[in-house]
């Protein structure tokens, strides 16, 4: 990923439109920066479902006065982030949905999240946790067992866990720790276990290294000294997670909407001959617009971001989707669907 992006707030800052918004992970709960563990490492314990949603990263142009310079005091291009039409969570495929950014094929990647108990957070807890929400004093289902889940950001009651974004790069090195994670049953025999799970998952130790190359900026190790980290009813009722299943659906209309405003200037496509007939359309709108210009001797105010869905606007949250936008798993590396006990009686 390239380090030059902008976030959706920088995009928005010059735009006074009020406009709907492309909601990430980040707008909805707690997700921890990978900046936490840049260049050190992290101990962290894996609870709960997984989700993974996948973006397209766009490099974009700004757009140019009549001089062919970008407006002062500002870079020639900018990134923003577009939700993927094609991908589909439930299977984690790509389907055809007729999602333009494909077509250019602008690139793509998919990010897993979960939810982490941060011993850093929870060696340091405040001795006055906060008051819980009634919504927060209710167990409930979140993947296969049940929580106590935090009701915004904006609660005041206090946590040590947090959402783990995941590159796909990092899948590969958890599965490797999964399939060795096992304990034996009553009858000696050795039985697999989750990272998740409840009573027989290990924690972590997360490494980030923004040095090195794509595929190993990432990493992940056992905690061996630590064995196996049971997480009892009883600690559980003092976690609140994160509902991170609970995400709208993705604007087709708005995603196709925002391809049409800037195709002409997108830079890191990879199939330019399906930009062409925008690029030609833009060369010819320009044309005009001069020609306008110069003959009412007219000022024009640039605006490049009138063109991007930002991701200010509020959140419609628990829409219903005619395609879910997260999937939802119970293990990080396997994705498996083997049942774990659950507490119906935590309340």
């Amino acid at each position: 990923m390239v380090t030059t992006e902008s976030s959706w707030g920088e995009i928005d800052s010059k735009s006074s439109k009020q406009r709907d918004s492309f909601v990430r992970m980040s707008d909805l709960v707690e997700v921890y920066d990978k900046n936490n563990y840049k260049n050190s490492q992290k101990r962290v314990r894996l609870l709960g479902p997984v989700v993974s949603q996948c973006w397209h990263s766009v490099q974009c142009e700004r757009r140019k006065d009549d001089s062919g310079n970008a407006p002062k005091g500002m870079s020639a291009d900018f990134w923003f982030y577009v939700p993927c039409l094609n991908y589909n969570p439930q299977t984690m495929q790509y389907e055809d949905h007729d999602c333009p950014f494909c077509k250019a094929k602008v690139p793509s990647q998919i990010r897993y999240y979960t939810n982490a108990i941060i011993r850093d957070l929870e060696d340091t807890a405040p001795a006055n946790k906060g008051v819980r929400t009634e919504e927060e004093k209710i167990a409930k289902l979140l993947g296969e067992n049940k929580f106590y889940l935090k009701e915004s950001k904006e609660t005041p009651a206090f946590t040590p866990v947090r959402v783990l974004e995941i590159p796909r790069s990092m899948t590969s090195k958890l599965k490797n720790i999964e399939s060795t994670n096992y304990y034996m049953d009553e009858n000696g025999r050795r039985v697999n276990a989750k990272l998740c799970d409840l009573q027989y998952g290990v924690d972590l130790f997360f490494f980030y290294n923004p040095d090195k190359e794509p595929a190993n900026m990432y990493d992940v190790v056992r905690d061996v000294d630590s064995g196996k980290t049971p997480i009892s009813k009883e600690y559980r009722r003092e976690l609140l997670l994160w509902d991170i299943t609970k995400t709208p659906e993705v604007d087709a209309e708005m995603v196709r909407n925002t391809f049409k405003n800037v195709a002409a200037r997108i830079i890191n496509a990879k199939e330019l001959s399906y930009l062409q007939s925008y690029k030609d359309e833009a060369n010819a709108s320009a044309k005009a617009e001069a020609k306008e210009r110069a003959s009412q001797i007219k000022v024009v105010t640039l605006d490049d971001e009138d063109d991007i869905a930002p991701a200010s606007a509020p959140v419609k949250v628990g829409a219903p989707a005619a395609r879910p936008s997260v999937t939802e798993s119970q293990s990080i590396a396997s994705i498996s669907s083997d049942d774990d006990d659950m507490f119906e009686d935590l309340d």
